[in-house]
């Protein structure tokens, strides 16, 4: 009857037990999950694919993303693009299901007008305790409204109508607000479910808590939940055209690890990195990128002297941060597909490696 969709990077083993048992509970049996882990660290991927052969329903895919920024909406049009069902709902690893959900949903889809229902949720606080017995015994939540807009059962043609979602949206904000948005221009009704509750949400810290001015291990671009939503008011004609929903394969992922051709390390100079950024970045090229971007700022040498000496100038620097910045916002409005992106253990270098397809 319908599929349901999980996104996934990096989460506990014990949250996905959680959810995957109350889908074992489930009065009906009409449905499969389609789970996408859009790449996990390759230890926890195999955990988690061996967890989820318990499952019969579950069918794993992975994703070699492992070094690029997270991008659900990437991982759902894989996901759309890989099932053989009518209809599609887009889950969460965080939720526990309440035994009829898949029942009610089944109703939902016979009716021949049905597009799409999103759903309340009960968000549960952070010392609860899971070990409850059953659905109902857990009563320390708080109920969203109809802003969140994340839980919905979509018609998989309408899907295809509006192009999926688009994979604009890096990081965290807006695609599912995107998404109804474009349906509601086709003329369409959404239709919002709080007749009761039948999906409950575990805890978790918000991306927002998790963000850093600083450069991290754990990509992150500064603003980066305020330019999804700057996009999403403010940018008109967006295109409808199906987005790729492509996920790296094991081949191509070796492929950027084997990447030796041009390798060439760019200075944190400002005039060194804008030269590049400027005169090849953004300009364009062919083929390979493969660059390290590295601190210098640090490194007197007797050029700087000199010139401090005699012409009191000194090399102005960007921080690490700041490149990081400018490069993973110039790779999300290009949706780049065959790339990888990675800052060093001790914060001192980042390697940017892309391969262009089609070369």
């Amino acid at each position: 009857m319908f599929s349901i969709i999980f996104t996934f990077r990096d989460r506990e083993i014990d949250r996905i037990v959680r959810c995957m048992d109350s889908l074992n509970n489930q009065t009906s049996k009409e449905f499969n999950v389609i789970f996408v882990d859009y790449g996990s660290d390759f230890v926890l991927s195999n955990k988690v694919e061996k967890v989820l052969e318990k499952y019969s329903f579950v069918k794993y895919f992975y994703g070699y993303n492992v070094d690029q920024p997270w991008n659900k909406s990437r991982a759902i049009n894989f996901a759309i693009n890989t099932t053989d069902k009518e209809f599609v709902f887009t889950a969460d690893i965080d939720l526990i299901f309440h035994p009829r959900f898949v029942q009610k949903c089944k109703k939902m889809c016979s009716q021949e007008t049905f597009i799409t229902t999103y759903f309340q949720v009960g968000y549960l606080k952070k010392d609860e305790d899971y070990k409850k017995n059953g659905f109902d015994g857990y009563v320390n939540f708080s109920l969203s409204n109809h802003e969140a807009t994340g839980l919905t059962l979509f018609s998989k043609e309408m899907l295809f109508e509006i192009g999926g979602y688009d994979e604009f949206y890096h990081f965290w904000g807006a695609e599912d607000t995107d998404v109804h948005l474009k349906i509601i221009a086709k003329g369409y009704q959404i239709n919002y479910y709080d007749k009761d509750l039948i999906l409950l949400h575990q805890w978790h810290k918000s991306y927002r808590a998790q963000e850093k001015k600083y450069l991290t291990n754990s990509l992150q671009l500064k603003g980066i939940v305020q330019l999804n939503y700057q996009y999403l008011h403010k940018i008109e004609n967006k295109s409808l055209k199906l987005n790729n929903g492509k996920l790296m394969s094991k081949e191509q992922y070796q492929r950027l690890l084997g990447l030796e051709s041009n390798f060439c390390i760019i200075e944190n100079k400002v005039d060194v990195f804008d030269a590049w950024y400027y005169g090849v970045l953004l300009r364009g090229y062919n083929g390979e990128i493969n660059v390290r971007f590295v601190d210098m700022s640090s490194v007197i040498n007797i050029r700087d002297i000199l010139k401090w000496l005699f012409i009191k100038k000194r090399s102005k620097f960007y921080s690490l941060k700041e490149i990081n910045d400018k490069v993973l916002a110039y790779i999300i409005s290009q949706n780049f597909n065959i790339y990888s992106y990675k800052v060093s253990e001790n914060l001192n270098c980042i390697d940017f490696k892309l391969i262009r397809e089609g070369i």
